[in-house]
Parts: C-alpha cells; structure tokens; sequence
C-alpha cells in the first residue's frame, strides 16, 4: 500500500491508534488498516508540550509512520 493511499485511508476511516509500549526513549502507537498492522514510533524529543493519550485517531500519528 503506498503512503497517500495509507494517509487517505486513515483520515476517511478514521481509523484509531493505540499505545502499546515506551520504551528506548519512544512511545510506540499500533493501528490496523484493511488487515495491516501500521506502526508509528514517536522520539520523546518531538513530544515537547503534546498531549499523547493511551488511544488517538490515528490520522494524528501519521507522520511517524514506520512502513
């Protein structure tokens, strides 16, 4: 799946993200989409003062998407 088809697919669905680990200085977020397991890897260095909550849309993850 290319990444606009990814990126559309996650706003028109929106499609939800949940936290599943903090480790290595990271916060790990996994979501599903059309039988795809989509991962997103957040440095704490680009936390700063956001809110990151245990479930987020995902569409809000999506520029650290790891494919």
């Amino acid at each position: 799946m290319e990444t606009n088809d990814i990126r559309k697919k996650l706003y028109t669905e929106k499609t939800k993200a949940t936290l599943i680990s903090i480790k290595k200085e990271k916060l790990y977020y996994e979501s599903a989409l059309e039988g795809n397991i989509l991962i997103f890897a957040i440095p704490f260095h680009d936390i700063q003062d956001g809110i990151f909550l245990p479930e987020m849309e995902a569409r809000h993850l999506f520029r650290w998407i790891d494919l």
